[in-house]
């Protein structure tokens, strides 16, 4: 007797675990475009305890200042995955914003209305990413490049201030270039390792020793986080791994140069933005543009 095989479809279960990827990846993409608003709309679809719809609420409630509203829907993750390592990230980068250790001045973002976007540093997006080497992020990562910002005009004696300024951050560890509003500071050597977002030895010396030019300064300083670039990767967009370093530099900076943490603005540099266009290792590092502030 010939025996059959019935040939069957995708079970109901897998059916509405597709269904609900595509309505994260949906509400990621109108984050990313920044309407939280209707990104949130899109999330309440789906069940309530779904810890990616969780983690993607907690982000989205971060991105716009709304740390209690952020900090339960982490903890609403953790009790279904009590080791869910962004969750334990969140929380506590918020607990050390509520205490006044960790930066809270908004970052510009392309396409999100002023104000709306805050410090996205080890908390809006994973830092074990490993965009760098071309691999997708995580499907409830936002991320949007920062601009550079655009030239403001300075006075008539603002000229002879930024060549003195100029002057004054120049060391061996860096190329400094006078612009019409500030000063670029380009480390020479990679600050970072591989997919790291932590400094390697090395570039934490050299943080620290460029920073003692910093000292007493009335000046604000943008941090640009750089990524290496690879065959197939993301060619634009920014990176979760630049703004995480950016945030790991301005740390740095801020103890190290005696500064407070509101001196500093961080974000990631665009991929096709690089400071070192022949030698991709070095491009693991910050950029940094100093302004003077005062009179």
């Amino acid at each position: 007797m010939t025996g059959t095989t019935a040939l069957t479809g995708p079970s109901t279960g897998a059916v509405a675990a597709l269904a609900c990827d595509v309505r994260l990846a949906e509400a990621a993409e109108q984050a990313r475009a920044g309407d939280y608003r209707q990104a949130l709309a899109t999330l309440d679809l789906l069940p309530a305890d779904h810890p990616d719809r969780l983690d993607l609420v907690a982000r989205i409630h971060a991105q716009c200042g709304s740390y209690a509203a952020a900090e339960a829907a982490w903890r609403e993750v953790l009790r279904v995955r009590p080791d869910d390592a962004a969750a334990l990230r969140g929380c506590a980068l918020i607990s050390r914003i509520r205490a006044g250790r960790r930066l809270r001045r908004p970052v510009p973002i392309t396409g999100v209305a002023a104000g709306a976007a805050v410090l996205g540093v080890a908390l809006l997006w994973p830092v074990t990413s490993t965009v760098e080497h071309g691999l997708e992020l995580p499907r409830s990562a936002v991320v949007e490049s920062v601009p550079e910002p655009e030239p403001e005009p300075v006075p008539d004696r603002g000229s002879q201030r930024l060549d003195d300024l100029a002057r004054s951050l120049t060391t061996p560890d860096v190329v400094v270039e006078r612009g019409d509003s500030d000063v670029r500071v380009t480390f020479r050597e990679g600050l970072f390792g591989p997919d790291d977002t932590d400094l390697t030895p090395a570039g934490r010396q050299t943080l620290e020793r460029w920073a003692a030019v910093l000292a007493g300064r009335d000046v604000r300083v943008t941090v640009l986080g750089h990524t290496a670039t690879v065959p197939g990767g993301p060619t634009a967009g920014g990176s979760p791994v630049a703004l995480a370093r950016a945030g790991a530099a301005a740390e740095v900076l801020a103890a190290a140069g005696g500064l407070p943490l509101t001196t500093f603005v961080v974000g990631s540099a665009d991929q096709s933005n690089v400071p070192h266009p022949t030698d991709q290792t070095r491009n693991r590092t910050v950029t940094l543009l100093v302004v003077p502030q005062g009179g």
